[in-house]
This record gives C-alpha cells, structure tokens and sequence, in this order.
C-alpha cells in the first residue's frame, strides 16, 4: 500500500526530474545552434527526450530559432521536426508556416520528396496559429 505509493512517487519525481535536465539540454543546444548553424545537437536531443515530450520540445526550439529570424536553421529543424512528427499537428503547422512565410527556402530545404511523403495539407490547414 504506502510503500508502493511512495516508490509509484519517486519514480515519478525522478522521471520528471530527467524529463526536465533534458528540457535544459535541448534549450542549450538551441543556442548553440543560433551560434554555429547547426542543429544536428537540438535534434539529437529532443531524439532522447521521452516521446510525448518530443512535439513540444521541437515546438519551442523552432519557435526560439524561427524568432531569432534564422529562418533557414528553423526550416532544417521544421524539416528534422516533420521527418520524426508528421502526423503531430504542430508539425504541420510549422511545415504551413515555413512554406507561408519563406516558400523558396522552405520548398528547397524540404525538397520533393519530403513534401509527398510528409507533408498533410489537410491536416495544416485545421492547425491554426498556435505555433
């Protein structure tokens, strides 16, 4: 009884904890990536964060780079984003937005192939703005 709930507790405490260290991880290589241009780190980080976190974690990092006007950095990670995401509306959302706001960089940086197999017009238009 008290003794599973206090372990069912601190596992939970320790899970968010982690869930939390990763959070400042991938914050961290987001402005590394605003430094160097790259943002293998942000991906690579999100990549070990638990997979309902994953959405909002590439959420935030895009909205971070994509309002430093970094657009083409944004759009890699939009494109890293849809590779993993593609049925997450957030996902689709930052596809809409990318194509929107900058259609060359976004059609050249998500090329043919990733338009056809990851990109849900239907599902990009029910997002809305909440990006």
């Amino acid at each position: 009884g008290t003794a599973l709930f206090i372990t069912v507790l601190a596992l939970l405490g320790l899970a968010g904890l982690v869930a939390t260290r990763r959070m400042g991880l991938v914050r961290t290589a987001t402005e590394r990536a605003l430094a160097d241009g790259e943002v293998g780190s942000v991906v690579e980080e999100i990549d070990e964060l638990p997979e309902g976190a994953r959405p909002n974690a590439f959420n935030l990092a895009v909205r971070t780079i994509w309002d430093s006007h970094r657009r083409g950095l944004a759009i890699e990670l939009i494109r890293a984003m849809g590779e993993r995401l593609s049925g997450e509306w957030i996902a689709q959302y930052w596809i809409r937005q990318a194509l929107e706001v900058e259609p060359g960089l976004a059609r050249e940086t998500f090329g043919e192939t990733f338009m056809e197999r990851y990109y849900k017009p239907r599902i990009a238009q029910q997002c809305g703005t909440f990006g």
